[in-house]
């Protein structure tokens, strides 16, 4: 079982060239990567997608790239003079309003497109590598760490299962007498209000036969056990379990209220409602697994 939640970092080197790839990992619904690139570096985002989507399924994943390219003659820095005499001629103007042209060459640099940065193409393989190297060491320590966050998670389901089988076998042992339990109350106040009137035992049984019909809780139980060995089965196998999961869990939500709706007894609802909590926790836990 792998958790969503996790972070991890690689970093790789090659003559001149030093990448530092970032992961981050909190939970959703499905895999969605929101990359923090560079916008030189835009163009690797494919490669980058493809490697995190063939090792993980599920998570939002912010990605961070930093890169330190220190080779020599693969870059080209191109003037747009056409732009940068528009500032210029701007700047003058306004020095004609009486406003103080403080314009260098330092802050022209700073303005928006005035400058582009092009790298050669033969320098494009060597940073690829690098990229793939350290998303590859980044991605290892991100499922390094899920895993481990997983099987604390796996731990913690098991313990709030376990519980809930328990609380299940008392309401399987207790469901026998219900009937039982409701003709006496039944036939007492009968008595109470017809002292002097012979009871039909019949007629009661009867409406005790229609009562247990109506109050039978024995299939809701035969399927929540089958539910319960249902997670069991995933916790074990434990491979890409939370989609099994949330589905799971609904499941035993519905036969838990189907449960409590049907029975009458105290003992039963009260154990009931302690069921239903732990499969709430189940349920926020899921939402965690990958």
């Amino acid at each position: 079982m792998v958790s969503m939640t996790g972070y991890g970092k690689g970093i790789a080197e090659k003559e001149g060239i030093t990448v530092a790839v970032e992961l981050r990992a909190v939970n959703h619904r499905f895999l969605d990567l929101s990359f923090k690139l560079p916008k030189s570096y835009a163009s690797f985002q494919e490669v980058i997608r493809q490697q995190i989507s063939f090792a993980i399924k599920r998570g939002h994943i912010d990605i961070f790239l930093e890169v330190r390219d220190n080779r020599e003659g693969l870059f080209t820095v191109e003037l747009n003079s056409g732009l940068a005499n528009a500032y210029i001629n701007a700047a003058v103007k306004l020095n004609g309003l009486g406003v103080p042209n403080d314009l260098s060459a330092s802050t022209l640099l700073r303005l928006p497109d005035i400058v582009s940065v092009s790298k050669a193409e033969e320098g494009e393989q060597e940073l690829a590598e690098c990229i793939e190297k350290a998303c590859a060491a980044a991605i290892e320590q991100l499922n390094a760490m899920r895993l481990q966050e997983g099987e604390k998670l796996k731990e913690n389901i098991k313990q709030m299962l376990a519980h809930a089988k328990k609380l299940l076998a008392k309401v399987k042992a207790t469901a026998p007498s219900v009937p039982t339990i409701y003709a006496k109350k039944l036939e007492d106040l009968i008595k109470e209000y017809t002292a002097s009137i012979e009871i039909d035992s019949a007629r009661l049984m009867t409406e005790v036969a229609l009562y247990a019909d109506k109050c039978s809780i024995d299939e809701e139980i035969i399927r929540l056990e089958s539910h319960f060995a249902h997670l069991d089965k995933i916790l074990k196998d434990g491979k890409e379990a939370g989609r099994q999961l949330d589905f799971l869990v609904q499941e035993c939500n519905r036969e838990v209220n189907t449960i409590g709706s049907k029975s009458n007894s105290l003992e039963i609802t009260k154990n009931v409602l302690l069921m239903k909590n732990e499969i709430e926790k189940i349920r926020e836990q899921a939402q965690n697994v990958e």
